[in-house]
């Protein structure tokens, strides 16, 4: 889990923060990039430690497409509906570290964008896609 924390604090300190101004579509791309690593990269070792969790990851995938399709983009929807899927292994700690750490990261970007009065669609949507696509390529 060491090695997952620290790799994931090397992307967070290579993305920057967009607080100081608003996200531009250079920041959004490298959002949407960070967050895909760190979820593909937190998925991938909690694959590999707990094959069994791999039934939450391809629930997880699906209420993504379902928060996607609705325009459903706040970061406590989300969570919301990670917790309510009916998955053993999202007590795994593996499990957890891997969607928090992506999911914490979308959920600064979501600030910004609120923040500074953005459409959602044009500025979020990329990056609760990317989230999506890192779990997403650990499953094929």
């Amino acid at each position: 889990m060491n090695k997952l924390i620290s790799i994931i604090a090397a992307l967070v300190l290579f993305t920057g923060c967009a607080t100081t101004s608003p996200p531009s579509a250079v920041s959004v791309s490298k959002t949407a990039a960070t967050v895909q690593a760190a979820a593909q990269i937190g998925v991938r070792v909690a694959l590999k430690k707990e094959p069994k969790t791999r039934p939450y990851f391809v629930a997880a995938v699906t209420a993504f497409d379902l928060l996607l399709a609705n325009g459903e983009y706040a970061p406590d929807t989300i969570s919301a509906s990670l917790a309510t899927l009916p998955v053993k292994e999202l007590k795994n700690e593996d499990v957890q570290a891997a969607i928090e750490t992506a999911v914490s990261l979308y959920r600064i970007h979501f600030a910004d964008v609120v923040g500074s009065g953005l459409d959602r669609n044009a500025y979020v949507r990329p990056v609760l896609k990317a989230l999506r696509d890192g779990i997403a390529v650990n499953l094929k």
